[in-house]
């Protein structure tokens, strides 16, 4: 008998017929952070690249917004934010806003108050 087709989806393997990667389950999958910037300034840059890069290496699987406050002012109002940048951790609850350059990764690893996830290995 052969391989179910859900077996590769749980080897994270790639089903090259449709020419799409299938990721093992994340346990940051539920994660949703938005990410407020003004335009490409310095510090908007910085915290951008930052927070791209812990979500690629260390939150795989969140969903990650950018959204820039020169193109629509309406999102200042509407996150009530006073700073330029603003990371918010809208999921998992409490919401959680991260003001500031955003330029210190383990800083901004720890305000994100990431789960304590245990290895397989015991």
């Amino acid at each position: 008998m052969g391989q179910h087709p859900m077996d590769s989806w749980f080897r994270g393997e790639r089903d090259r017929s449709r020419k799409v990667l299938i990721m093992k389950p994340s346990p940051y999958q539920d994660w949703k952070l938005t990410l407020v910037v003004l335009g490409d300034d310095e510090l908007s840059a910085t915290a951008r690249a930052n927070i791209e890069q812990i979500c690629q290496e260390e939150l795989s699987g969140c969903r990650l917004t950018i959204l820039d406050a020169t193109a629509d002012p309406e999102i200042l109002k509407k996150f009530q934010i006073f700073a330029i940048p603003t990371l918010i951790r809208q999921k998992p609850e409490p919401v959680k806003k991260i003001v500031g350059s955003l330029a210190n990764r383990q800083v901004l690893l720890q305000e994100l108050d990431l789960p304590k996830i245990s290895s397989s290995s015991s």
